[in-house]
């Protein structure tokens, strides 16, 4: 049997939860004006390929989410969003995004307060269901996590008064946690800061390209300090109602200090670059590249810098009857290199299918 558990508060998340699914019942007349109710599905499984690797059929629900967001009043936005997801067979149910956003207050600026995706990078500020293609590349994991960092805190977007499209987005949050945890691990000596700074080059209406440069510092409740820069881009091509072109790339330096080991510091670097072909506005064949290596890394034992490399690629199919529902298929190959020992072979099949019940906030590109 399939158990469910709430975080942080039971009796909160769940009272909660019990009125936000009342209000997913009642008819759209009754529910106040403005207001917008969504959910969705995200099932995944995975059959590894891999030599001496046995693993069976298994179908997953990934995450599930519940979101209640429109305007507050005449000046503030908000946003509610439960997700869950099976953890050790137990649905895990918890507030994944709770916000209340303002942009008619300081001019060409938005500023949004309480619990939310850090407003860095490309893939951080998206749902795994609305990714172009199904499992996160290994930088990814490594320098945000298995979906994307949330945390609880204040982000300001400044728009620049010109011609050409150039916004500076800042944040500070608590930094308790980083990654995917339900609960705060210990005080960390300073909050989270992080900065994105982003331009758009318009080929036309269809057609345009994003650009984006960020950083994240932090320091947790252990004296490790992360410092962590990257650029992304993003290309789109429409005609009409089809996405002909979409490539999209991230690439992510990361340097940490005091760490405790014999090995002070360490040093990362990976990024992927997908492109993506629309035959129709349904179907559609994506390419994935990954790649990530720790540059620095020595033997444990002496200080002799040993080439480390992992590569990787994933081929992706998608077939999107419509926006509301999407069913993909991918062969993901990686290969972990380290110098001195053989490569490690990675295959695995996945298969993906995610839908969206009622509306869906759009993002800006």
């Amino acid at each position: 049997m399939l158990k469910v558990r709430f975080f942080p508060s039971s009796k909160l998340t769940s009272r909660l939860f019990l009125a936000l699914f009342i209000a997913l019942s009642l008819p759209s007349n009754s529910l106040a004006e403005g207001l917008k109710i969504t959910a969705s599905l995200d099932a995944i499984s995975a059959y590894s390929l891999s030599d001496g690797d046995d693993q069976g059929f298994d179908l997953n629900i990934r995450s599930a989410e519940m979101m209640l967001y429109g305007s507050v009043d005449h000046y503030f936005d908000g946003v509610l969003n439960f997700a869950g997801h099976t953890e050790n067979g137990e649905f895990v149910l918890e507030l994944h995004e709770g916000y209340i956003s303002v942009n008619r207050l300081l001019p060409y600026s938005n500023l949004k307060v309480g619990k939310f995706f850090l407003g860095v990078g490309r893939l951080n500020q998206f749902h795994q269901h609305e990714w172009p293609f199904i499992d996160a590349p290994k930088a990814h994991k490594v320098f945000f996590s298995d979906e994307a960092v949330a945390d609880t805190g204040i982000e300001y977007t400044l728009i620049a008064p010109m011609d050409h499209y150039l916004s500076l987005t800042l944040g500070v949050t608590r930094n308790y946690c980083y990654g995917h945890c339900h609960q705060d691990i210990a005080k960390p000596p300073r909050p989270l800061m992080y900065g994105h700074l982003k331009t758009f080059f318009s080929q036309s209406t269809q057609k345009g390209l994003q650009l984006g440069l960020s950083f994240i510092n932090r320091k947790n409740s252990e004296d490790i300090q992360t410092n962590l820069v990257g650029i992304d881009a993003t290309y789109k091509n429409r005609q009409g109602k089809r996405l002909k072109w979409l490539l999209q790339s991230e690439v992510y330096f990361q340097h940490q200090d005091n760490i405790p080991s014999s090995v002070k510091k360490t040093e990362h670097i990976g990024g992927y670059s997908h492109i993506q072909y629309g035959f129709n506005p349904s179907h559609m064949l994506g390419l994935r590249f990954d790649g990530f290596s720790q540059i620095d890394r020595e033997f444990e034992t002496v200080a002799q810098h040993r080439g480390q490399f992992d590569y990787g690629f994933t081929p992706t199919y998608t077939w999107k009857p419509s926006e509301f529902s999407s069913l993909r298929f991918a062969y993901q190959v990686n290969i972990n290199t380290l110098e001195g020992e053989a490569d490690e072979v990675i295959q695995l099949a996945q298969l993906q299918f995610n839908y969206i019940l009622g509306d869906h906030p759009a993002h800006e590109f």
